[in-house]
């Protein structure tokens, strides 16, 4: 089964070049093989609608590591643009955060419930809005 299901990978990554060629694409701007695969099982984990369920029994705790902790990686593009409810809710935090919209540099408080970053809303520059456009 998992021969048929890289089969089908390396198929569909085939049909991907094929395409990128077909419309000029830069060679330096197409997925490789491997990160075809991580970009497709981003894909297919996000297609679903995570439940927040806290009680599941397949989450195991983390262990807690001392100092700062990681950045959390910003989800694929599509998995911010799709009709999935992004609603903002303000943190009650004693430092503001970075915001995580590419190409700003500003701080927040105010984070997307399904992307889990945190995002701009001001008068002057709403990095929410833009980020799931």
């Amino acid at each position: 089964m998992e021969n048929f299901f890289d089969m089908a990978c390396v198929n569909s990554w085939l049909r991907y070049k094929g395409d990128c060629s077909t419309q000029n694409v830069p060679k330096k701007d197409m997925m490789d093989l491997h990160f075809f695969k991580i970009r497709l099982a981003q894909l297919l984990i996000i297609g679903k609608k995570r439940l927040a369920d806290s009680d599941s029994e397949d989450e195991r705790p983390r262990k807690k590591s001392a100092g700062r902790p990681g950045k959390i990686p910003l989800p694929p593009r599509e998995a911010r643009t799709k009709g999935a409810l992004h609603l903002s809710e303000a943190m009650e935090l004693p430092f503001a955060q970075c915001c995580r919209n590419p190409n700003c540099s500003g701080k927040s408080r105010v984070k997307c419930t399904e992307c889990n970053v945190y995002l701009c809303v001001l008068k002057d520059r709403n990095c929410f809005l833009n980020f799931h456009r």
